[in-house]
């Protein structure tokens, strides 16, 4: 009888990787890259949105391509023109706390040596921290460096720091004396699976932010993002009033943290359209609804990525697009979902600064409130006395 045929070695995931290519790192990893034969690696590099690049990887169980990977982003931002993304804006944040933004990453760009990055803190449930945020249709793994890697606040600060960042990054003050990357943006992560605004306010009211030696306090923040619609959205009935007020005392509270001629922006994200888990309109939209109504009574900055997940999957009926594809009806989506949520959201936070920040500082207008006032927090009242809801909750 004749020999059986050899079994050939499964190759191990390989991830595609090249200085050539517009970047979006995954993050760095938790130890030294090593190749086989001992010597440190590049950090594989996952986004790549330059054209032209069509050679073959083989990644897990079955063939995959740059180009596969490519197309599918490409296809995404495509779908996101700035006209469709401006769209997303519920409510504009104040004027005078996007001018104080754009002047803290200008002060970061002139002299880095002295100034700090802008301070980014998102807030949010497991959506938000990252949970099945590797999950695609093009066969790339889950390279399993954590899920805040790959979660939209991290791809947030790689695509702010890419677009703001270029001046700093191509001089040789990029790096500190110590030989670390000098950021021009700074995201931090602080979201908790099954959390919501309650607990947020919580978290800020009891000072846990900066509670541990070493650790920043939250007043040093310069944006701080609150982003929980998937828990919100989904609460029961009897806990929906609370939870309004819930969102208002956020805010109220985050302000608090600084004086009323520095008050931080604080913007609030809809990130997953709970209408199309759940499968009713309006119950669905009830706190895109609230969202908006908080934001604009207290000046915030309010973004709704679900809006535009929305507009394929109940007007255009096109839930496999790619905008709601892998997002519409799913509770925690994955990878695409995630870039378009930072990508829409980063052009929401930039288009405020270049457009709302730049017209303040040209009228000469300073962001000092008028006496015996502080906007976002409701004219000197006490946020941790308890915030009074605008009005009742259905």
């Amino acid at each position: 009888s004749s020999a059986p045929p050899l079994r050939r070695r499964r190759p191990r995931p390989r991830l595609p990787g090249g200085e050539g290519a517009r970047r979006v790192l995954l993050g760095p990893p938790r130890g030294p890259v090593r190749d086989r034969g001992g010597r440190l690696a590049e950090p594989p590099r996952l986004l790549d949105l330059g054209r032209g690049l069509h050679r073959k990887e083989r990644v897990g169980d079955r063939n995959t391509t740059i180009e596969a990977y490519t197309n599918r982003t490409g296809g995404l931002l495509a779908a996101l023109p700035a006209s469709r993304m401006r769209r997303a804006v519920r409510t504009r944040g104040r004027p005078a706390a996007l001018r104080s933004v754009l002047e803290v990453v200008l002060r970061r760009l002139s002299d880095p040596e002295d100034n700090p990055p802008l301070r980014i803190a998102v807030f949010g449930g497991s959506v938000t921290y990252g949970t099945d945020c590797m999950k695609n249709d093009v066969g790339l793994p889950d390279v399993g460096r954590g899920e805040h890697l790959c979660a939209w606040p991290g791809k947030l600060e790689r695509l702010l720091d890419g677009l703001l960042g270029g001046p700093l990054l191509a001089s040789a003050a990029a790096t500190s004396e110590d030989g670390t990357a000098r950021n021009v943006v700074r995201v931090t992560n602080f979201a908790v699976g099954g959390t919501d605004s309650d607990v947020a306010a919580s978290i800020v009211e009891f000072d846990v932010i900066g509670s541990r030696p070493g650790d920043d306090p939250l007043s040093s923040y310069d944006v701080v993002v609150s982003s929980f619609a998937a828990n919100d959205g989904q609460a029961e009935p009897s806990r929906r009033g609370a939870l309004y007020g819930s969102m208002q005392r956020f805010v109220r509270l985050v302000s608090a943290q600084r004086p009323c001629d520095a008050l931080p922006l604080v913007v609030m994200v809809e990130d997953v359209p709970v209408d199309t888990v759940l499968g009713t309109v309006r119950d669905g939209l009830r706190h895109a609804r609230e969202m908006a109504e908080v934001s604009s009574r207290l000046g915030m900055l309010s973004v709704s990525y679900a809006d535009l997940v929305r507009e394929d999957a109940w007007l255009g009926g096109t839930r496999g697009g790619p905008v709601a594809g892998g997002a519409a009806g799913v509770l925690h989506p994955g990878a695409f979902f995630h870039a378009g949520l930072a990508w829409t959201v980063g052009h929401a936070l930039l288009e405020g600064m270049l457009g709302d920040g730049c017209d303040e500082a040209e009228a000469g207008r300073r962001p000092s409130p008028p006496p015996g006032s502080c906007p976002g927090r409701a004219g000197g009242h006490d946020p941790r006395a308890g915030a009074p809801a605008v009005r009742g909750s259905p």
